[in-house]
């Protein structure tokens, strides 16, 4: 897109590389002068995927790729989740500064994952204690997509299964550390998965969304989904919602890729986000 449009995926999702546990978050971008971006760092790593860049065959990077977006990757660590202060919010600020030191991204997409919603709602209290500094990125804020959303509630159930999706073990020995953590550590941590999980109900960005939503998911549950969409439905946000019968956290797409991208290509569609509509035709 010749305007300079930004599509900004909020991906909250443990991988695991050489015991480098981290939780992503993506921006993705389709603005032609990309150069600038590639060159910005900061403490809390931020990486940078272009429309050139190879990645892994069916992965959801590609999506955007395809349509001519390039992507920037945000990371935080277990340690940045548990410890806000030190951790997440200053990951929440670089990404603020991002957004306000590069206007040239007039178009903006959100796509999270999983507990990605604890992370932008880190973003929104932020961008709420500065509305002067802040509101031009609200505003320059077209669309969203949530996938297998996990609320605070469920934090201590979506984490470990996250960081560890094959060990029945470790994730039990994790969801017990996280209880603890939560009841001990409210100051430090507790407080804000709360204020974070208020802040998301209540959503300042008010643009089109869309979830993906499985009805088997224990994680990112039915219920608890439906129960943001009720919050946002009273806030006029017009909302799209595709729901599987039996798809795992965060699996919507390996189980069922032609649905998936059909839902999300017909959704950036509607937003005019789509640069290569040939491709819709495939689904």
């Amino acid at each position: 897109m010749s305007d300079g449009s930004i599509a900004f995926n909020l991906r909250s999702e443990i991988s695991i590389k050489s015991l480098d546990y981290s939780i992503k978050c993506i921006l993705i971008s389709n603005n032609d002068s990309w150069e600038d971006v590639i060159t910005y760092s900061c403490q809390n790593k931020i990486d940078f995927l272009c429309k050139t860049t190879i990645v892994k065959a069916e992965t959801r990077f590609d999506l955007y790729l395809e349509q001519g977006f390039d992507v920037v990757i945000v990371s935080i660590t277990p340690w940045q989740l548990l410890w806000p202060t030190k951790g997440s919010r200053l990951v929440a600020a670089d990404l603020i500064e991002f957004l306000i030191k590069h206007q040239n991204y007039q178009q903006i997409l959100l796509h999270g994952f999983s507990v990605a919603g604890y992370m932008w709602g880190e973003v929104l209290d932020l961008m709420q204690n500065d509305p002067k500094k802040c509101n031009n990125i609200i505003d320059r804020i077209v669309g969203q997509v949530w996938d297998s959303l996990a609320d605070v509630s469920e934090l201590t159930i979506g984490a470990p299964r996250a960081m560890f999706p094959r060990n029945e073990m470790l994730q039990n020995m994790c969801q017990k550390y996280l209880e603890y953590h939560m009841k001990t550590f409210y100051k430090p941590s507790t407080q804000y998965y709360i204020r974070s999980s208020q802040l998301f109900h209540t959503n300042l960005v008010h643009s089109p969304a869309l979830f993906f939503i499985s009805k088997t998911d224990p994680v990112g549950s039915l219920t608890s989904n439906l129960r943001v969409k009720e919050s946002w439905d009273s806030l006029g946000v017009k909302i799209y919602v595709k729901i599987f019968e039996n798809s795992p956290h965060v699996e919507h797409y390996r189980k069922y890729p032609k649905e998936y991208v059909a839902e999300l290509y017909a959704f950036l569609n509607k937003l005019n986000l789509m640069q290569n509509k040939k491709k819709m035709a495939q689904f």
